[in-house]
């Protein structure tokens, strides 16, 4: 459970607003940050760097093993840096983490963790809005919580029934609200759709921009989850510890792919090793990707009629009957794809180099 070290006793609350954003204001800052271990030669985490304005919603992506929950391990003081400073909220965490922790949500990936099964959801807020609200009348604290949960799509019925017969979703939502009822600078969720069938995970994604929008919250959601992406207004990539990318989602994909992330998608009869091997060794072809048992996409200099032509004249001297060949656009997981493995050999390289100092 969330211990009464972590909660403050002189908070405040204005229910019903919307947080005034100061545009410009760096609500999370994190600078070389690098994190050892006993035992182990190369940090954890190794120099990253980036920030998030106030207001905004950031992700942290990366696969299993690539330092999100030790970053945000740090950002919530859990973990102290071996070098580099982590602001949170504006305020050093290393340095004045009691002051710190009053002006930052926490939801972590275990529901169980944050939130009491025997009890409602309105009696789980309530409890925690004790704990963290001193001195704040019940009847606002109660207020609060129904604000939250109302946001969330909670109906009343919903509020009043026992946690422990809530669907998964629903016991996130739970403990998102928790996380929100001191009214905090920024929320920060350590997976989040972990667990949850696709149709939920959109769904709490979209309550996150929705609390974003409507309360003007700022949030940080560290997930392997790519769909985050199309609801972050800036993105960290990572990879074995390392910063990899830094930026809006469109500008990336931008930024990596040709002809502004245009692709043509072809179903052939048969897609296997070659065929892929000899449209990567075209030379106006940048990347191809595998997109399906027998769909590739296409990325190249020009995405035009003639390179159109040029695809399908491959196809048929391979032997190949073209299925479908149209013109698409490239979505945020085509570019991790693609990102994800060029990142792999230049971190091959760094850790080697280290390694061997």
């Amino acid at each position: 459970m969330v211990s009464e070290k972590m909660v403050s006793n002189q908070q405040q609350l204005s229910p019903k607003s919307t947080k005034k954003v100061t545009a410009g204001r760096r609500v999370v800052d994190i600078k070389d940050l690098v994190v050892r271990v006993p035992k182990v030669k190369l940090p954890i985490i190794k120099g990253v760097s980036f920030f998030s304005l106030e207001g905004e919603i950031l992700g942290l992506i990366g696969e299993s093993g690539a330092g999100k929950t030790t970053i945000l391990r740090c950002m919530t003081g859990q973990m102290e840096p071996y070098r580099g400073s982590v602001s949170v909220a504006g305020i050093d965490i290393v340095q004045h983490k009691a002051e710190a922790v009053k002006r930052f949500g926490y939801v972590p990936q275990l529901e169980l963790v944050s939130i009491y099964p025997q009890f409602t959801p309105i009696q789980n807020i309530y409890y925690f809005g004790k704990m963290y609200l001193s001195g704040v009348p019940d009847s606002q604290i109660k207020e609060r919580a129904k604000e939250l949960l109302g946001i969330l799509g909670f109906t009343e019925d919903l509020m009043t029934k026992k946690v422990k017969h809530l669907s998964g979703g629903e016991k996130k939502r739970v403990s998102i609200a928790v996380g929100m009822i001191h009214d905090p600078d920024v929320l920060l969720l350590d997976e989040p759709t972990t667990g949850l069938d696709v149709s939920l995970r959109i769904q709490i994604l979209n309550y996150l921009k929705n609390l974003n929008k409507r309360l003007g919250i700022s949030i940080v959601i560290v997930s392997h989850d790519l769909e985050i992406a199309q609801y972050c207004d800036r993105i960290v990539l990572l990879d074995s510890g390392r910063f990899i990318e830094f930026g809006d989602p469109e500008e990336l994909i931008n930024s990596l792919l040709p002809s502004q992330g245009r692709a043509i998608k072809l179903e052939v009869s048969e897609l296997n090793d070659e065929v892929m091997e000899t449209f990567r060794s075209i030379p106006e072809i940048k990347f191809v990707i595998k997109t399906g048992r027998n769909d590739m996409k296409i990325f190249a200099d020009e995405v035009d009629r003639t390179m159109i032509g040029k695809s399908i004249e491959v196809c048929d001297l391979m032997g190949l009957d073209v299925l479908s060949i149209t013109l698409d656009r490239a979505e945020f997981t085509s570019y991790y794809r693609i990102r994800a493995r060029l990142a792999k050999d230049e971190v091959k390289a760094l850790d080697e180099k280290e390694f061997s100092k």
